[in-house]
């Protein structure tokens, strides 16, 4: 009898153990521009800010049915990774970024939508993703305002590959990033 309840106890324990613990899941934002970029502004000077503006600040939600989402948060922060490609890319176009008070063109791009969204079945999964990024650019009282979207879907049998959607995901950010470089409204806007 005192070995089944130390039985008992033991498994017990052990099945609280397992109930409790939880893997800490980050998805890595790094896109990879791929790019050269000619410079095609002659030494403007431009402040450049990324705000983020989604309602929720996770990159992938994991839905299953009748549980509750599993929401992974981005690595680094989105708003980091966004702002360090844009500087990069604009610098190679010729823009001399400055965030002081007395700049010719003051842009900010603001991150409407980031996510991916994993509907997952016992033997199956659809995955959905979606980026908005929203330019605005002020260059003598004037303002041009253009949203940028990218959206993409996959599907497979059993659990999605994490690994996977997050390599499609740093694609299409990369994408949209180069996209909104060499946008043309946006260049003649900056240029004239």
């Amino acid at each position: 009898m005192k070995l089944s309840i130390f039985t008992s106890l033991a498994l017990l324990f052990i099945l609280n153990l397992n109930g409790c613990s939880t893997t800490n899941k980050n998805m890595v934002i790094a896109p990879q521009l791929n790019s050269t970029f000619l410079q095609i502004y002659p030494q403007i000077t431009a402040s450049l800010k990324v705000s983020d503006v989604r309602p929720s600040m996770h990159t992938m939600q994991i839905l299953k049915a009748d549980q509750a989402a599993e929401l992974i948060n981005s690595t680094p922060v989105m708003t980091t990774v966004v702002q360090k490609q844009f500087q990069q890319l604009f610098s190679q176009q010729g823009l001399v970024l400055d965030n002081g008070l007395n700049n010719t063109v003051n842009m900010t791009i603001f991150i409407d939508a980031a996510l991916v969204s994993v509907d997952q079945s016992l033997i199956k999964y659809q995955a959905k993703n979606e980026i908005v990024l929203r330019l605005q650019i002020i260059k003598n009282k004037k303002t041009l305002t253009k949203t940028f979207r990218i959206h993409g879907k996959s599907n497979g049998p059993l659990s999605a590959d994490l690994a996977v959607l997050e390599r499609d995901y740093n694609q299409q950010l990369a994408k949209l990033i180069t996209k909104i470089a060499n946008d043309s409204e946006v260049i003649n806007f900056i240029k004239l």
